[in-house]
């Protein structure tokens, strides 16, 4: 599996017709310190024979307020595309 980092959203978009499913999953990053609040957005997606991660980081800067970005995440509407709490890992195994 491959993980493709964007870099901008409308890339991300663009690539939406590639996706396994209806879901696109999201998290919220720790900044530490930093005033800004990140939201990664991930979905499953299918390029010839291999699975592939797209993800892509929403910057909001200078916004502390978690719960106000959940819920505007949670209301999104996109034809019949769900914005997800959750998270797309990548996993490896190998067979000695």
């Amino acid at each position: 599996m491959i993980i493709i980092k964007v870099e901008k959203v409308e890339d991300f978009v663009s690539f939406l017709d590639r996706r396994l499913g209806d879901e696109i999953f999201y998290e919220f990053l720790d900044t530490g310190g930093n005033l800004d609040t990140i939201v990664v957005l991930y979905y499953l997606a299918r390029i010839d024979t291999l699975n592939v991660i797209y993800q892509v980081e929403l910057k909001f800067p200078k916004v502390r307020d978690r719960e106000a970005i959940k819920k505007k995440l949670d209301e999104f509407e996109f034809g019949n595309i769900r914005l997800i709490p959750g998270k797309l890992r990548e996993i490896y195994m190998s067979i000695s």
